[in-house]
């Protein structure tokens, strides 16, 4: 529970009324607690990840090195790494969309084009153009 007074008595200097020492204490408040909320999104996103806007990412998430445009779902305990993923496209739950990172490799990167869905539970390493949906798991392609 929050508590405004002090335990002991404090000395409030005159200038300032008792309103904004109160006002101070919970401003220390919300960012006490906002920084909690922070701390959970900490761990599951970053290092080297640009998120663009309306962007819903679910519980669980995990995003490294990767670019993130908009109206993108990523939902629960799914994995995107070294990756692109492109408008409107969806990321199922428990799912990856990753790339080994190796950018002199055949596919250092895993691209999504525009609204393209990955189901649950399914692997990717490949490149794939708009309007796509992929339900099977699939390594090192190029779809058209």
């Amino acid at each position: 529970m929050f508590m405004c007074i002090p335990q002991k008595k404090y000395i409030w200097p005159q200038r300032y009324s008792r309103w904004s020492f109160l006002l101070k204490q919970f401003l220390i408040f919300v960012a006490q607690s906002w920084n909690q909320v922070l701390s959970r999104f900490h761990e599951q996103i970053g290092p080297n990840v640009s998120i663009s806007a309306n962007v819903r990412i679910g519980a669980g998430a995990r995003l490294i090195n990767c670019i993130v445009l908009d109206d993108v779902e990523v939902q629960e305990n799914a994995v995107v790494i070294n990756s692109i993923v492109g408008w409107k496209s969806s990321i199922g739950k428990w799912s990856r969309v990753q790339a080994d990172g190796d950018y002199n490799a055949k596919l250092g990167i895993t691209i999504l084009g525009e609204a393209v869905i990955v189901e649950d539970e399914v692997v990717i390493n490949s490149i794939v153009l708009p309007n796509k949906t992929l339900n099977l798991s699939v390594q090192e392609e190029i779809f058209l």
